[in-house]
């Protein structure tokens, strides 16, 4: 279930919204704070590099379904949001709803909320990301392969 989530709110990492690049190919870096409801906030801080292959792939990865999911995107010349509900394999749900916008060619933000339900226990988390543009060079990070930092 937390495979489901984590494939949902990385979309903002694929920084794909309209047809042409709206932001600058190359090494991005992110930072994600993750906060379940009541809970100690969780940062995540990872690279990617961007390349005009990558963010056609992440085009795709919008609208695709995941199986036992049914997410619905709106997208935007700047930016898109998505809701969506998922069976989880357990018997439990989940209900999710965000979006990510381009602030500008170097700069990207996003949120997302989640609600999962599980053996009757629900829980929920807050999702809040922020990429920005490093260097056209990206060095020794792979296109296709995130690096977590930390």
């Amino acid at each position: 279930m937390r495979r489901v989530a984590m494939a949902v709110m990385t979309l903002g990492c694929g920084l794909a919204w309209a047809q042409s690049a709206p932001v600058k190919m190359g090494l991005w870096e992110g930072t994600r704070v993750t906060t379940p409801v009541g809970g100690a906030p969780m940062t995540i801080k990872s690279q990617v590099c961007v390349t005009p292959e990558t963010y056609e792939k992440s085009l795709g990865m919008i609208n695709a379904q995941t199986p036992g999911c049914k997410i619905d995107t709106v997208k935007s010349a700047k930016g898109y949001t998505f809701t969506g509900s998922c069976a989880l394999p357990n018997g439990g749900s989940m209900q999710l709803r965000g979006g990510e916008s381009i602030d500008d060619p170097e700069h990207t933000s996003g949120s997302s909320h989640v609600t999962m339900t599980v053996a009757g226990k629900t829980t929920e988390s807050e999702s809040k990301r922020t990429s920005r543009f490093v260097s056209a060079d990206c060095g020794a990070v792979t296109p296709g392969r995130p690096v977590i930092l930390r």
